[in-house]
């Protein structure tokens, strides 16, 4: 004889946390920040925004004032970051524990030279090397995205996919990817050590052979960012990466990266130049 029986079980929700959205740099005013809270995993909860908190930031030039609730959990301070200082917030709303993070933002001009070179390889196609060289020769996280339009196709339409590549040795720790939304952008995660001086990569999208010319436009944007920033671009692009429809079964699980203590989100900083040349 078999006998079974039937329970409807619903788990209890945790208690719910604040999550914090505030990526700055010194381009954007008024600085803006974030606040909603988690939702129960086990229910289909929309995002809650948090309307009373508040919000104080501090930072080492003597900073110390309050955000402004705008509307929907989006809070403002008019007030442009700077460069090479150090901030921190704290955030107390009713019913929920303080959280507070920190971050600073580096300053874009560590980077003091650029440098464009034509290589031919052996196979005769001339190819792009790009360096950046940076003799403060400190520690620093940068995210490279090399974007290329082309303007003349080869008659032959004899081009080669579009492939960036890191090949310095020494800088420290890489990671690459390129962008799924876009065939001829790529990024780089770059966490140059320090003593080290030269990050290059080289694109092989424009190239000269057998006189059929490609010309177009390169357009560089790099991101002088903090820890924080970088390691939460990082595990973002990672996990748009690893949640898009793939032609395998396994998939490695990604989670994101959060630098707020007591809570979940990021408050982080950086900066960016943006290059754009011309090729052919």
């Amino acid at each position: 004889m078999l006998l079974s029986c039937e329970k409807i079980y619903k788990p209890s929700a945790a208690k719910s946390k604040l999550v914090i959205n505030s990526n700055f740099n010194p381009l954007d005013t008024p600085w803006i920040l974030q606040i909603s809270k988690t939702a129960n995993p086990y229910e289909n909860d929309e995002i809650v925004p948090i309307l009373n908190a508040a919000v104080s930031v501090s930072s080492d030039n003597g900073l110390n004032d309050k955000f402004k609730h705008l509307s929907d959990g989006t809070y403002v301070f008019k007030y442009i970051p700077q460069a090479k200082q150090d901030y921190e917030i704290h955030i107390k709303c009713d019913g929920y524990d303080e959280v507070f993070a920190k971050s600073a933002i580096p300053d874009k001009d560590s980077i003091s030279y650029y440098k464009k070179e034509l290589i031919t390889n052996q196979e005769g196609e001339k190819n792009i090397k790009f360096t950046f060289t940076d003799y403060s020769l400190k520690e620093s996280f940068l995210i490279i995205k090399h974007i290329v339009y082309k303007e003349i196709v080869s008659l032959n339409n004899d081009t080669i996919p579009f492939l960036d590549t890191v090949w310095i040795q020494g800088v420290g720790d890489i990671f690459e990817q390129i962008l799924p939304d876009y065939a001829n952008t790529k990024i780089i995660f770059v966490d140059k050590k320090a003593g080290v001086k030269d990050i290059s990569f080289q694109s092989y999208d424009g190239f000269q052979k057998d006189d059929n010319l490609i010309k177009g436009i390169s357009e560089i944007e790099v991101c002088f960012c903090s820890k924080e920033y970088f390691e939460y671009q990082k595990s973002l692009e990672l996990y748009k990466w690893n949640n898009k429809a793939v032609n395998t079964s396994i998939v490695n699980s990604t989670s994101l990266y959060s630098n707020i203590e007591d809570g979940l989100g990021i408050f982080a900083g950086y900066n960016k130049r943006i290059l754009i040349d011309t090729f052919k």
